[in-house]
């Protein structure tokens, strides 16, 4: 697992979903990006962990949606 770019996250927060919310499901633009907002919040989070527990966290996500 690579380091996570804060760049990317801000942009798939601030940028993707409101443009998602806003051009596909007629989303205000102020909601928009409030709902972008709270998903960015948690990402920013997990970026500030150490690898080997993103990485452990991670594969117990992975385990818990897929079996």
């Amino acid at each position: 697992m690579s380091e996570p770019d804060p760049n990317h996250m801000t942009a798939f927060g601030h940028k993707h979903v409101v443009t998602l919310l806003r051009e596909m499901c007629g989303v205000e633009a102020g909601v928009a990006l409030w709902i972008g907002d709270d998903i960015l919040a948690p990402a920013q989070d997990f970026s500030t962990l150490e690898q080997s527990t993103r990485m452990s966290w991670s594969r117990r996500s992975s385990r818990r949606h897929f079996t």
